[in-house]
């Protein structure tokens, strides 16, 4: 198992292979939306033990930035994300499945700038070269959106 398995897992993700780009809008609790243009580049490593993706949106206020490594755990029986983003300091942690056609992420836990939140990030190949990414945070009321992006692949890097 080992390798060959984990290495078989991250082919699910192809999906997310590549660069794209495209606009989305981030719901900061308390206060208006805010549409930005995203831009991805999600490449597997030579070794096939990870993928790593690196997001930059440009917002009125100047740049976020999240770079995230999907690896498969045979462990768990489950993909793991490790998000790195500037907006915190310590990175969020997430473990994950395939629920129908999309890959859905939820975070222990995590202390935000605004509070301690709880997240679910689904990731949905809507068609070729396009895919919705979603982050929502958990409300006793259920879950509210955070951040929304459809970004189109402009270059398949496989």
């Amino acid at each position: 198992m080992g390798q060959a398995s984990t290495a078989l897992q991250l082919r699910c993700l192809d999906f997310l292979v590549g660069e794209s780009s495209g606009p989305g809008v981030i719901y900061p609790p308390g206060k208006q939306p805010l549409p930005f243009t995203g831009y991805m580049n999600a490449q597997r490593e030579s070794c096939d033990w990870f993928l790593k993706m690196e997001f930059f949106g440009h917002l009125h206020n100047g740049i976020e930035s999240v770079q995230s490594m999907i690896t498969y755990s045979e462990k768990l029986e489950c993909f793991r994300m490790w998000c790195f983003t500037s907006g915190h300091e310590e990175p969020i942690l997430m473990q994950g499945d395939f629920k129908e056609q999309s890959l859905v992420f939820m975070s222990d836990p995590t202390d935000m700038s605004h509070g301690i939140e709880k997240m679910r990030c689904s990731l949905t190949p809507v068609s070729d070269g396009l895919v919705d990414y979603k982050v929502e945070f958990w409300t006793i009321d259920g879950y509210v959106p955070y951040f929304e992006a459809r970004l189109a692949c402009t270059d398949a890097g496989l």
